[in-house]
């Protein structure tokens, strides 16, 4: 019997969880990913194909883009995915459905993205070792390099004063990018093997992260001056 990708549900009062199984258009197996709930309560997850999930119908609506990795809630109800397959494309799916796609002037295997209060997107590019930045009102990409012989970008995320942070998987260092000049300081990680997947900001501007090679959650944050103009 072949298992299709599904979402489960845990309640945490009666500690009972509910696995919904998606059985995919054609019979098709379906990759599952990174999973997001949007403003509406709606399941989203990455993966191939991009899937949507409305709990209270408890039916699943296919988007035609494979090898989506990236998810994040945007503004207006959209859903942003990063492509890491074949150098693919950055994604937007309007909340009426629509499928955007704009491609990095590099190939480089966009990985995860954030969206900044402006509507505009971050992304990291792994191997291509760029910082992208998507302005979806115009189309336009700007990268940003970053510094090291394998600068290799991951997780990202956008502090409380609009500086960009990544983790190199491959340098073991956290980055700081300023938008404003592009300058980039580098920050040590106290452990080898730093293999963190995603950041988040929580209300007091730390930035929490896991490090699945060395067992161990952390957060971390400066006391710093620097800001970016928004």
């Amino acid at each position: 019997e072949v298992l299709f990708g599904g979402i489960g549900h845990l309640n945490p009062l009666t500690k009972e969880i509910t696995e919904y199984r998606d059985k995919g258009p054609d019979g098709q197996v379906i990759g599952m990913d990174t999973v997001r709930v949007d403003a509406s309560g709606n399941i989203w997850s990455s993966g191939g194909p991009i899937t949507r999930f409305n709990p209270t119908t408890k039916e699943f609506t296919h988007f035609d883009t494979p090898g989506t990795y990236g998810n994040v809630v945007g503004k207006n109800g959209d859903e942003w995915f990063t492509t890491f397959r074949d150098d693919g494309p950055i994604v937007r799916v309007s909340k009426t459905g629509e499928v955007t796609k704009w491609n990095p002037p590099t190939k480089g295997k966009p990985e995860r993205l954030q969206v900044d209060s402006d509507g505009t997107v971050w992304f990291t590019e792994r191997v291509g070792g760029k910082m992208g930045h998507l302005d979806p009102e115009t189309g336009n990409i700007k990268e940003f390099d970053l510094p090291g012989p394998s600068p290799s970008p991951y997780a990202i995320a956008i502090d409380r004063n609009h500086m960009i942070w990544y983790d190199s998987h491959e340098q073991d260092v956290l980055g700081r990018l300023n938008p404003n000049t592009g300058e980039v300081t580098e920050f040590p990680f106290p452990h080898s093997e730093i293999s963190i997947r995603e950041f988040f900001v929580d209300s007091q501007g730390r930035l929490w992260f896991g490090s699945s090679s060395n067992n161990k959650v952390g957060y971390f944050y400066f006391q710093d001056p620097v800001t970016a103009s928004k």
